[in-house]
């Protein structure tokens, strides 16, 4: 309890760090969530022989494999041999795991959702034994990057379709059985082209059921700029966000993106990714107004880079904490990468009560990433991504937070104080 905040936490697989290493090869993490009994699951994906699997593993709040989910905690999915990818998680009231990505054959990628039950076994009531396949254009790269429940428990997801010539943005609505959404842009998918290169790689519900996306596009000029895009309930682009329902923000003479975001109670959108500084990059976390202006009160212009180590150093995922912190996990490069996260206040600064002026860096290997985080509902910091020591394996860390979730009675027969469990999930 008295432990600094931001210092791994030893009761979490002895060291505050679980390794991942599904079959001797690269295993990667792109998604956590801890569900409504408090156990902790992990999606990715991870290499069988020559091509990837999607993987699912749900461990116990200790960090040890929790043996009645799939085979000995784990789930291993493989649609057709080719390469499949899973990038985003999401946890459905009654506790199915959703999950977004891409399968492949030989010449494509699809966009794929898949539904796994609480036992682990694929949930033979949604799409296609569990399974809804897109092909948005015969032939063509098509991926997606993150995806989000609607209160009415459809699903939103968004990523990328290649055109024949560059990347658009696609977001797609699927009905709680895994059928698109008919109600949604006439066939169940919307497809958004800003300039050449566009990327969506982050998806929010708003509080008015808007959904909201973050990214990044590449104009004619090559430069790359931040982007968020607004849609109404119906698929249309939202007029009163932005202009035409997007947000193009030129921070630099380089490259800037955002890889996530995520919405408060009020609708403002904080947003968070890399931006060039003229030498490197640096953590880049940005506040806009629900209409799609920078929110001046978020430190000035609305607008915070944090540099970790003068090198590049990027957000890969943006939370709010129950005390109204803002958490930001990602990576520094110091020589190699680090898993890096940083926390601010409601003004954008960072908080100082937070590893060292705000900042903490955790170097595994050789090479390491977060790119997904969560809030345990007692307050502690879950992250997800990979390292590279002996090989790429997928680990999860966890981290104390010095949050105060609060104080239940103390039973004086036992001696301990209770720490009531909310319940919420990310």
């Amino acid at each position: 309890c008295l432990a600094q905040p931001g210092t791994l936490d030893g009761d979490f697989d002895a060291d505050g760090i679980l390794f991942m290493d599904l079959f001797n090869n690269t295993d990667i993490a792109r998604g956590i969530a801890q569900d409504a009994d408090g156990k902790i699951i992990v999606a990715g994906y991870t290499m069988v022989t020559n091509n990837f699997d999607w993987f699912v593993r749900r461990v116990n709040p200790d960090g040890s494999n929790d043996n009645s989910f799939g085979l000995a905690g784990d789930v291993v999915i493989d649609r057709n041999g080719g390469g499949d990818q899973c990038w985003g998680i999401a946890l459905q009231d009654d506790g199915k795991i959703v999950l977004c990505g891409s399968t492949q054959d030989n010449t494509s990628g699809d966009l794929t959702v898949m539904r796994v039950g609480t036992n682990g076994t694929m949930d033979a009531s949604f799409g296609n034994n569990g399974m809804t396949i897109i092909d948005v254009d015969n032939g063509s790269y098509d991926l997606l990057y993150d995806l989000a429940i609607q209160a009415d428990g459809k699903i939103v997801a968004v990523g990328i379709t290649h055109n024949g010539d560059d990347f658009d943005i696609i977001v797609i609505r699927l009905n709680t059985d895994g059928t698109l959404d008919n109600t949604f842009s006439f066939d169940g998918k919307v497809t958004t082209s800003v300039t050449m290169e566009d990327y969506a790689q982050g998806i929010k519900i708003d509080p008015d059921g808007k959904i909201v996306i973050a990214g990044s596009t590449q104009n004619q000029n090559l430069l790359t700029n931040t982007l968020l895009v607004r849609y109404n309930p119906d698929g249309s682009l939202d007029n009163t966000f932005g202009t035409n329902g997007k947000v193009e923000t030129d921070l630099s003479s380089g490259v800037d993106e955002f890889f996530d975001l995520t919405i408060d109670d009020s609708g403002s959108i904080l947003a968070t990714g890399g931006s060039y500084n003229g030498n490197s990059t640096d953590v880049l976390l940005a506040r806009f107004n629900s209409d799609g202006t920078l929110d001046n009160s978020f430190s000035f212009d609305g607008v915070v880079q944090t540099d970790f180590s003068g090198d590049t150093d990027q957000g890969r995922d943006v939370l709010i904490q129950p005390d109204s912190k803002i958490l930001v996990g990602g990576t520094a490069k110091d020589g190699s990468d680090l898993m890096a996260m940083a926390r601010y206040d409601q003004s954008g600064n960072l908080d100082n009560s937070f590893g060292t002026g705000g900042k903490v860096t955790t170097q595994v290997g050789n090479d390491d990433n977060i790119l997904s985080l969560a809030i345990q509902d007692d307050g502690k910091i879950l992250a997800a991504g990979y390292s590279n020591s002996s090989g790429i394996d997928a680990i999860v860390a966890r981290y104390i937070s010095g949050i105060n979730i609060g104080i239940g009675d103390v039973e004086a027969s036992v001696g301990h104080t209770l720490i009531p469990q909310s319940g919420n999930r990310k």
